[in-house]
């Protein structure tokens, strides 16, 4: 028979949970004390600790599960956590050999010829994990040769190699006009018709020009490039 029974609610930490009329909703992970007061003048009160728990990853997937890398290039892999609603997405990232692949952050970078399995794990206490198996071949580097009288010929080197470039014309027709590094002049370089090019650490191009006089004399098999 009391006359008046409305009751007013307070929480002692909005952002950890938070009530509306005796709903309370969690909104972080920690603990909160829910009130609920009388409006009499009586000053009654009652209280519920509320302890929200987070809400745990139920599966962790990478983008990718077989990969292959060149060595000192890299890939990105992208760890996925769910559900979306997970309350921590964190992964700590591993390597089963750092001496063939390294990863920080998802991205993985080859460092010598061979394989190595990758791991995303799950910080939350799930102990979730996925793997990318990843083969990192040797990276090579491209020098291109090129001549307007014949196919291009491409050379496959290993990084940092230096490579001799002889030019040969036994047609005396023929004139040697430009040799091109990369677009750069280096015909004054030739030493005994032959360039060496410096330590090639990316893909390079060698474009090699000659002056013919007439139209009759043609280099079909008078004049060659050789390395």
């Amino acid at each position: 028979n009391t006359t008046n029974k409305a009751v007013v609610w307070s929480t002692s930490d909005e952002n950890i949970a938070t009530v509306e009329n005796g709903v309370v909703t969690a909104i972080s992970v920690g603990v909160a004390t829910i009130t609920a007061t009388t409006t009499d003048g009586s000053n009654l009160s009652a209280s519920c600790v509320v302890t929200v728990l987070p809400i745990l990853a139920t599966a962790i997937e990478l983008d990718q599960d077989v990969v292959t890398v060149e060595t000192t290039d890299y890939i990105i892999l992208t760890a996925t956590v769910l559900p979306d609603n997970a309350t921590n997405k964190a992964v700590v990232w591993s390597t089963s050999d750092e001496n063939i692949a390294t990863v920080e952050d998802g991205v993985v970078t080859g460092v010598s010829v061979g394989t190595a399995t990758i791991t995303a794990t799950t910080t939350d206490g799930s102990n979730l994990s996925a793997t990318c198996e990843v083969t990192v071949e040797q990276k090579m580097v491209k020098l291109i040769m090129q001549n307007s009288y014949y196919n291009n010929v491409i050379f496959f080197l290993l990084p940092g190699t230096e490579q001799k470039i002889q030019v040969v014309n036994i047609n005396p027709m023929f004139v040697l006009n430009t040799v091109m590094f990369n677009d750069e002049n280096v015909t004054e370089q030739l030493v005994d018709g032959v360039y060496t090019t410096p330590a090639l650490e990316e893909d390079a191009v060698i474009n090699i020009s000659y002056d013919i006089p007439t139209a009759e004399n043609t280099p079909s098999e008078n004049s060659r490039i050789k390395a």
